[in-house]
């Protein structure tokens, strides 16, 4: 054992022997303070932001190691936020609504859309399609 850590642990044992009303002399709080915050972890200053709090931390860390935050990669959180936002279509549902289509109607451009909203479409707009410029509503509808 070092010098350096009997001397803590003496001064530790002083600070505790004078129970939790002693005041603290400064010498021994500077070196209460100092003892702690070498063991708290160091910020890198060029390193990565944590998501949860301003600490900053080597790239690779998957961990913050000051409040135990879980970091997840940019480019990850940005197809989360993007997949959450969009619903992917199954080949049997509506591109307007996103419901099951019941009633399909095919235009030319071979989107599908349920009745409903390919006769809404019809009233509001015209017989084209709504996401495609060339494509049209089959005579028979």
């Amino acid at each position: 054992m070092s010098l350096r850590n009997i001397r803590d642990r003496e001064i530790l044992a002083k600070i505790c022997a004078q129970g939790t009303d002693a005041v603290i002399s400064g010498v021994d709080l500077e070196w209460l303070m100092e003892s702690v915050q070498s063991r708290l972890p160091r910020p890198c200053a060029r390193g990565k932001k944590c998501i949860a709090c301003p600490f900053r931390m080597h790239n690779p860390c998957k961990k913050c190691p000051d409040c135990g935050a879980l970091q997840t990669c940019h480019d990850r959180r940005e197809k989360a936020k993007a997949a959450a936002k969009r619903r992917i279509l199954r080949p049997t549902d509506c591109m307007c609504c996103g419901s099951v289509a019941t009633q399909p109607v095919y235009f030319t451009c071979k989107c599908l859309y349920c009745h409903d909203c390919a006769n809404d479409h019809v009233q509001k707009y015209s017989r084209g399609c709504p996401v495609h410029s060339g494509g049209l509503l089959p005579e028979t509808f």
